[in-house]
């Protein structure tokens, strides 16, 4: 097993309301928010993170009980599970006999319980029995137990588990000073649901450090360009994607990538005493992975029941959708990485990306195994008041499926081009066919017909490589006028590092009488792919011109450059004549920390 990565973990309160949460979005877009550190955690008395499948939240949990141990305080990490059957051996870590003083004292203590949804494998009493039992053992103590509890999002049930918790745990928060003896408030509760954050940037590539991964900066830009953020944000996941970068030195586009999560998470070599428990043929297993995709994307349930478990939801039954397999193997594969653990008695595929994957190749294997086409195509495409549409709850399937099928990707991109760029790996279709759809979702932005799906950056990420910068140049020509192109076409000449397009892009990032947004993006296009001499222009004519610099404009400038003396006087002027707006979203633009690390001499990576 990998060693611990201190990664400094952050965590947020999940909102009480919906009102909450949008107050809770706008003050984290303003900077009003800080998540908390395991410091800030250590002075809550009773507390619940969730945290998603793989994001490492047992190890957590296990160190910060560690680091509490080491520091001469007395720190318990126990598994829910282990709880009922007997109490002091669940400690893993911490003894009995530190538990027995402890409770003969005056000290606090902190207990790391680990987990609702590993104590819920089949039965969902096992939680309520584990917690009355860990209530009982420091019944009287209460008080000085500061109380974690680690869960997946979707095993929590807010009120019955609140409920449950504060039946048995209950102790009050302390209470505000507010200036009116007269009223004496109801005591709130002390219990809170954080949820651990996902890694960030940073924290990958710590990580990726920690590993002793090759040239991190290419392998984060690999990451960029192919929207693999949701895998690497993850620790179990990342692990993943430096396997792959350590045998190949390269990702190879998200198909390949999601081939080789796949079979890593099938073959279960992150649990290898499982797996030869448990010997599964990985052909098999893939098939079997790809009809249970296409049974959750078919019916719309997300759940797929474990045989011979005793499921609380609705689900698929999968020993149905696999019926010419052995019970035993439906298990086995259902127990396999590529799924979440068992939660009342059914798992869940992992992550979205790979189960549409697996649905196409299903599909796609129907059409080549010779059944009826016109009854596959049936399902994605049908007529609707004389117009041509496809079903809603199929169309992400299809930027994986136009991959496999030439007359699906006929029929999908006549209707929407859009579709080649909301998922899947458009890096993998022929020239040709790139350059058809670039050239028809700019035709359609400057038409305003498009439904704006391709316009976002990961979208335009899937499809900005080097070997289209000829078209985005011919592009930028024809439609240097359009503000909505030029938006566009400025991201993907920065996410293809097309540095052939930079000269086009000076000029509209120079220009006032643009629209803001298409400035923008010309100028990240010029600062990222361009040469330093083509940065140093950019900056001079904007401090040259009599125009005020609009603040997110600068903070493009600032958050590209390396600082050197040029760098430093042209900022300083800048500063002296930019405007401020209101903060642009997705890159958070308005903020300037930059200027404080380019007078200082610091690197900006």
């Amino acid at each position: 097993m990998e060693s611990h990565v201190p990664l400094d973990r952050q965590f947020s309160p999940v909102p009480k309301d919906r009102e909450e949460a949008e107050s809770n979005e706008i003050s984290m877009v303003w900077g009003g928010v800080t998540p908390k550190t395991w410091d800030d955690m250590d002075r809550e008395f009773r507390c619940v993170i969730l945290a998603e499948a793989g994001a490492g939240k047992t190890e957590e949990l296990r160190q910060r009980a560690s680091v509490l141990a080491s520091q001469g305080k007395l720190a318990f990490f126990i598994r829910i599970e282990d709880i009922e059957a007997n109490f002091y051996q669940a400690f893993e870590i911490g003894e009995e006999v530190q538990f027995q003083a402890w409770l003969k004292s005056t000290e606090e203590a902190w207990f790391f319980l680990d987990s609702v949804d590993e104590a819920r494998l089949e039965n969902p009493r096992i939680f309520e029995k584990a917690i009355r039992r860990f209530a009982t053992g420091i019944k009287g103590v209460a008080h000085r137990a500061h109380v974690y509890l680690s869960s997946r999002p979707y095993a929590w049930r807010p009120k019955e588990d609140r409920r449950l918790f504060e039946e048995h745990l209950y102790i009050a928060a302390q209470q505000e000073e507010d200036g009116d003896e007269g009223q004496q408030s109801k005591p709130q509760s002390a219990l809170t649901i954080y949820t651990m954050r996902p890694l960030n940037e940073g924290r990958i590539r710590c990580f990726c450090a920690a590993r002793a991964a090759n040239d991190i900066d290419r392998l984060l830009r690999e990451i960029d360009r192919a929207n693999l953020w949701s895998l690497a944000e993850r620790p179990f996941d990342l692990e993943g994607i430096l396997a792959k970068w350590a045998d190949d030195s390269a990702l190879d586009g998200r198909l390949e990538l999601l081939h080789h999560n796949i079979d890593r998470r099938l073959r279960d070599e992150h649990s290898s005493d499982r797996a030869q428990r448990q010997p599964l043929n990985l052909e098999l297993a893939k098939e079997g992975a790809r009809r249970l995709a296409a049974a959750v994307v078919l019916t719309g349930q997300a759940g797929l029941n474990v045989p011979d478990a005793t499921p609380t939801k609705p689900g698929i039954e999968a020993e149905s959708v696999l019926a010419d397999w052995n019970p035993k193997d439906v298990r086995a594969l259902l127990e396999r990485g590529l799924f979440n653990d068992v939660i009342y008695g059914a798992v869940r595929f992992r992550h979205r990306d790979i189960r549409e994957l697996l649905a196409a190749e299903w599909f796609a294997g129907l059409l080549n195994a010779g059944n009826s086409r016109y009854s596959v195509e049936a399902l994605f495409f049908r007529e609707q008041y004389g117009q041509h549409i496809i079903t809603p709850r199929l169309r992400p399937i299809l930027p994986w499926l136009i991959l496999f099928d030439d007359e699906i990707r006929r029929k999908a991109l006549t209707i929407h081009p859009e579709i080649a760029v909301e998922g899947g790996d458009p890096s993998q279709l022929p020239l040709l066919e790139r350059q058809r759809i670039l050239a028809d979702i700019i035709r359609r932005i400057i038409l305003d017909e498009d439904d704006r799906s391709a316009r976002d950056d990961s979208a335009i990420a899937r499809i900005a490589n080097r070997d289209l910068s000829e078209d985005a140049q011919q592009l930028i020509n024809e439609h240097s006028d359009n503000d909505d192109a030029i938006f566009f076409l400025g991201r993907l000449v920065w996410q293809g590092e097309m540095a052939n397009c930079v000269p086009s892009l000076v000029a509209i990032a120079t220009d006032n009488s643009r629209g803001k947004y298409a400035r923008i993006a010309s100028a990240r296009a010029v600062m990222t792919c361009g040469s330093k001499d083509q940065k140093q222009s950019l900056w001079r004519q904007l401090n040259e011109s009599e125009d005020q610099i609009p603040r997110e404009l600068l903070a493009e400038l600032v958050e590209e450059a390396q600082p050197d003396s040029e760098v430093v006087a042209q900022l300083v002027v800048s500063l002296g004549k930019f405007v401020t707006s209101l903060p642009s979203l997705g890159r958070q633009a308005s903020n300037i920390p930059g200027s404080a690390r380019i007078c200082s001499g610091s690197s900006p990576h």
